[in-house]
């Protein structure tokens, strides 16, 4: 019985080549969409899971009065929680401040990411240790581990173990350790590793170590095995009043394997962030595809039921009963699904590569080493042949012999309903992906080019390291020189991702109740007009008033209106216990990314906390200038590194992760579109094929060309405008939720819909129109023998 079903199923795949490649060549496409979705999915959710302890490891967070979380704590609270708690088994900061100039003889570079750790840091973590001992590799203050790619960036192919670098131009620090490089997939990135005493003793000072106050490292802990996360959350609620009676925040503790998709990370490599939300896109993409593949299927197996009618009747006069028939059928479908499924893998090994440079991954070459995936394309072979089979094989086994062996027809209205629905169900899904695509696209250039309120073309950073910061001043003068430089000035952080530690000032008719957090920026002089940001009232920085340096306070819009000030000028102002008054007042500007509103912000002069130089210049001659402004920097500093990054750079990658969602999703709308026109094109062939005779009278009657097509084309078109409109309601909600999460977005406009409905009926009039015109102009002679 099972040798006949093989040489049935072959001998239908020969005899109807047609549709079977239109079948089979949709499925393959639709599970290879998935199959590729699935390998992104499955990296974005295996962050972090390499660690021996990750399910015991906890990101340690700050929850302000106004529920706004924060990844930074402060140097104290490591030790005080490993030595208060006794579910805590081990702790460890990860600590860096600012970048780290790091020289081996003539080799010298910029380090972003060179951090400060606790000896438990090398426990928690499964980051493996290559040459050292690892009980002592962190012992001594004064050491340093290095990744495999910074010890080959230093000392080439010589063993590093013992030799000294030099950190800041000043500390000496020796090289006790190798560690592998760190995984992609890792949360934590770091290039080399020293201890965290060494941080306290020579880039913070001893009062900062004990300052709860002092806001600005990363913390994690490590539960003991089987304590329960929420009750340590609990006893967590009050514990920073216990040190600190001022500060009203509290802490709590986040699942270390949750940084990547859950929670904004605090790795200063923006665009290595991940999305929980995306992941469920993705899945719910590679879902659509398959459906529509499967309804394809569904849909043309159903159609050319005539065509199997007889054979059913045969098959049961013969004796076979009804679940024979649907395990025939059944067969059928899943020996389909597996030709797919072997060009899918086809089609994966040839588009992998691009696919990687598409979402900057390095997935997996040879999926075959990968056991869960090779799980998944057999589950989703199943799944498929099951899916895509069993209504054609209930719908087939169905038939009654004496009706299918006298006449029969697949043209009932059940059947006809039947296929309408998917027609319907395939183009309102394309139709609601096209407008998906659009809005993101709207959104994500209403973004890019809202007006964030200051002037960010021209703008070149430099970085300072923490020993070239009292170098600012003839930093600034020898640049400020350059032909091609138009301003100079400097920062703690860019005006882009502001993420310093707030804190709660104290101004002049305070109301005592009117408590609130407010985001404070370290500037130079110059800094309004090098970035162009307007004045509201009030005036600028300047060096003209002596004092600017020592009291002076700006203010943005929304923190004059958070402290309710009708005139604050000249007010008295305080903040972080700095005594001083308000000298100006700037229009609220973007400081951080459009998914926030802009909160209260100061600004100071401060220069010990200076991080960044920023240069304003002009672009005619770029390239020419920074390479004078380099010049300019080796004079004064020579031997120093030289690294520069424009701001509008900083934008893009902010919005990387949105960018790379409408990426993928117009790659694979594209796809869904194309796998539901095969099955339209399929469908247009049948009917033709069905409808021969009545065409051929039809013609013989005086039928024009342009009536026929027409009314062929009609028949198909009226499903497709239904499934646009039944498809707009469900896409607006959905669309208008995913806008919810930006502070500043655009409006779903009524064209859009509009839009999408023309593409997606256009596609289908080019879809059917081959097959319409085809019929239109077929001799109707031979439309008449037909049958």
């Amino acid at each position: 019985m099972y040798k006949n079903y093989i040489i049935i199923i072959f001998r239908n795949l020969l005899k109807y080549k047609g549709y079977s490649l239109i079948n089979i060549f949709g499925l393959a496409i639709g599970i290879a969409s998935s199959l590729l979705i699935l390998l992104w999915v499955q990296d974005e959710v295996s962050f972090d899971k390499f660690h021996t302890n990750s399910a015991n490891i906890y990101h340690v967070l700050r929850i302000d009065a106004d529920n706004v979380i924060s990844a930074i704590t402060s140097p104290p609270i490591v030790p005080a929680l490993k030595n208060d708690f006794a579910e805590i088994e081990k702790a460890a900061h990860l600590a860096s401040w600012s970048t780290r100039n790091l020289s081996f003889e003539d080799n010298a570079f910029i380090e972003s990411d060179y951090y400060f750790v606790d000896p438990d840091f090398l426990e928690m973590f499964s980051f493996k240790l290559i040459s050292g001992n690892p009980e002592t590799v962190l012992s001594d203050p004064y050491s340093i581990l290095l990744t495999e790619s910074s010890a080959q960036k230093y000392f080439g192919g010589e063993n590093p173990i013992g030799k000294v670098l030099t950190m800041d131009n000043r500390i000496p620090v020796t090289v006790t350790g190798i560690l592998q490089d760190v995984p992609k997939n890792s949360s934590i990135y770091f290039d080399m590793l020293s201890p965290y005493q060494l941080f306290a003793t020579e880039i913070i000072n001893d009062y900062n170590v004990e300052n709860w106050n002092y806001n600005m490292l990363t913390s994690f802990v490590m539960l003991v095995d089987g304590v329960n996360q929420e009750k340590v959350n609990q006893k967590l609620a009050g514990y920073i009043q216990k040190y600190n009676p001022e500060d009203k925040d509290y802490l709590v503790l986040q699942p270390f394997t949750h940084i990547h998709l859950r929670s904004a990370s605090f790795n200063r490599k923006v665009e290595n962030l991940g999305d929980i939300k995306f992941v469920w896109i993705f899945i719910s993409l590679a879902f659509i595809i398959i459906l529509i593949a499967c309804l394809n299927f569904m849909n043309l197996a159903t159609a050319r039921a005539s065509k199997r009618a007889r054979e059913v009747g045969v098959r049961k006069v013969m004796g076979a009963n009804r679940q024979q028939l649907i395990g025939q059928f059944l067969s059928e479908s899943l020996m389909e699904s597996f030709i797919a499924l072997l060009i899918s893998l086809l089609i994966i090994e040839i588009t992998l590569p691009q696919f990687n440079q598409m979402v900057n991954k390095e997935l997996a070459a040879n999926i075959f080493n990968n056991p869960k995936i090779i799980v998944s394309a057999l589950a989703l072979c199943l799944f498929t042949g099951l899916f895509a089979g069993a209504y054609p094989a209930l719908f087939l086994s169905s038939f009654q012999p004496v009706t299918v062996l006298k006449k029969f027809s697949s043209s009932s209205r059940g059947s006809q309903l039947f296929r309408r629905i998917l027609v319907i169900m395939q183009f309102g899904i394309s139709s609601a992906l096209i407008i998906g695509t659009i809005i993101i696209s709207q959104q994500l250039h209403f973004i890019q080019n809202k007006n964030i309120g200051f002037q960010k073309d021209q703008l070149l950073q430099i970085r300072l390291s923490s020993d070239q910061v009292d170098k600012y001043e003839s930093i600034k003068n020898i640049l400020s020189q350059v032909p091609g430089v138009q301003n100079v000035t400097a920062s703690l952080s860019l005006p882009v991702n502001n993420a310093n530690t707030p804190g709660t000032p104290d101004w002049e008719g305070k109301d005592p109740n009117n408590n609130f957090d407010i985001r404070a920026e370290m500037v130079d002089f110059d800094y309004i007009e090098t970035f162009g940001i307007d004045l509201v009232e009030g005036r600028s920085f300047s060096k003209e008033f002596a004092s600017d340096d020592s009291i002076a306070y700006m203010v943005n819009e929304a923190a004059v209106k958070a402290m309710k000030m009708d005139d604050p000028i000249g007010k008295s102002f305080s903040f972080w216990g700095r005594e001083g008054q308000i000298i100006g007042v700037v229009k609220d500007y973007h400081f951080r990314p459009l998914t926030s509103e802009i909160e209260p912000l100061v600004l100071k002069i401060l220069p010990a906390m200076f991080r960044r130089v920023i240069l304003r210049i002009d672009l005619s001659n770029s390239s020419e200038t920074i390479k004078q402004i380099e010049k300019a920097w080796h004079d004064l500093l020579p031997g120093e590194p030289f690294e520069y990054r424009f701001l509008d750079e900083y934008f893009q990658n902010l919005y990387a992760s949105d960018t790379l969602m409408q990426r993928i999703i117009n790659i694979f709308t594209f796809l869904a579109i194309f796998i539901a026109c095969l099955g339209l094109l399929g469908l247009a062939a049948f009917s033709t094929e069905q409808r021969c005779k009545e065409i051929g009278v039809r013609k013989v009657l005086g039928a024009t060309v342009f009536a026929i097509f027409s009314q062929f084309n009609r028949e198909f078109l009226k499903w497709v405008i239904i499934a646009n409109i039944l498809s707009w309601p469900v896409i607006y909600i959905i669309m208008n939720k995913w806008l919810q999460s930006f502070a500043y977005r655009t409006e779903i406009r009524l064209w859009i819909f509009l839009i999408s409905g023309i593409l997606i009926t256009g596609i289908a009039i080019i879809t059917v129109s081959y097959q319409a015109l085809k019929a239109a102009l077929a001799n109707p002679i031979k439309s008449l023998r037909y049958e």
